[in-house]
């Protein structure tokens, strides 16, 4: 049975060369963990592909990057909009040449909508807004759609698709129930990826816990007052270790970030033969 694996931060960065002239597109990257690691991976030089809803902090991340010595292109980008997302990536073909060899759905929202709600509109139900689906889960899909569309039309080789999920793939919270639904759903699209194209394609799922970033509403902070929150550098790193590790027993793996402790990494078959367990008892090991 395989075994979760504990991944110091060096680790996560061994392989951060391999990024060097790379093209990695992020959307949701105006702020937040997409914004932070733009900065990161640019850093280690690759050339980053900014999309946000915000076309100012988009191209506040992407001249952050310039000025920081690196390079960056951005555009306005509603993740639900399937034209937005396609300009997207034509815009990184026409900027750099080629589409981008590593692809990050990162965009997305809290709960829209607590269901359960009894609100009324002229005595009717009101309906559900789904936003969070929408931005969360079908957001990434058109965006994964896209990098394969690309990556199989032009053959391209050592690409990489990198979700962001969330502790939330592998539970669930009474406050985020929609939320909790698009986290389990990108955790399942991943896994579907994978067998069917992880023999060309790299995928994994990054699942933080709480980061400090504008999604943490004031609900949840009340919900767990005192709560640890996860380095959003460490989630940056987690990107990199998933995006650049090239051992084929990795591939499908999910990147849990489940405190302010290491990386925790569940292979495939970890997920297969109980990811729930594993998380559990890594929860319950003794601290000091």
């Amino acid at each position: 049975m395989s075994q979760p694996v504990p991944l110091p931060d060096e680790l996560l960065f061994a392989d951060a060369d391999k990024l060097r002239g790379k093209i990695v597109l992020i959307t949701g990257a105006g702020g937040g963990i997409g914004k932070h690691s733009a900065l990161v991976l640019a850093q280690h030089g690759a050339k980053l592909v900014i999309g946000d809803v915000n076309a100012e902090t988009a191209k506040v991340t992407s001249e952050k990057i310039v000025k920081n010595g690196g390079t960056a292109i951005s555009l306005h980008c509603d993740v639900t909009s399937w034209t937005d997302q396609v300009a997207l990536f034509e815009l990184a073909i026409q900027t750099y040449g080629q589409a981008p060899q590593v692809v990050v759905p990162n965009a997305g929202i809290g709960e829209s909508f607590h269901l359960g709600s009894t609100r009324e509109e002229d005595g009717k139900p009101v309906k559900p807004n789904l936003a969070t689906i929408d931005i969360n889960l079908t957001g990434a899909i058109y965006t994964a759609q896209l990098a394969l569309y690309h990556w199989k039309k032009n053959k391209t080789s050592d690409v990489a698709l990198i979700f962001i999920g969330s502790m939330l793939s592998l539970s669930s919270l009474p406050l985020g129930i929609l939320y909790s639904a698009s986290k389990h759903g990108i955790l399942g699209l991943t896994q579907g990826l994978h067998q069917r194209f992880g023999d060309q394609i790299r995928f994994s799922v990054i699942a933080p816990w709480f980061v400090e970033t504008n999604i943490l509403g004031t609900d949840m902070k009340k919900y767990f007052p005192g709560m640890t929150l996860v380095p959003i550098d460490r989630v940056a790193g987690a990107i990199i270790a998933a995006a650049t590790d090239s051992d084929p027993e990795t591939n499908g793996s999910i990147y849990t970030l489940p405190d302010d402790g290491p990386v925790v990494r569940i292979s495939k078959d970890g997920l297969t033969e109980g990811g729930y367990k594993y998380m559990n008892e890594w929860m319950a090991r003794p601290r000091h």
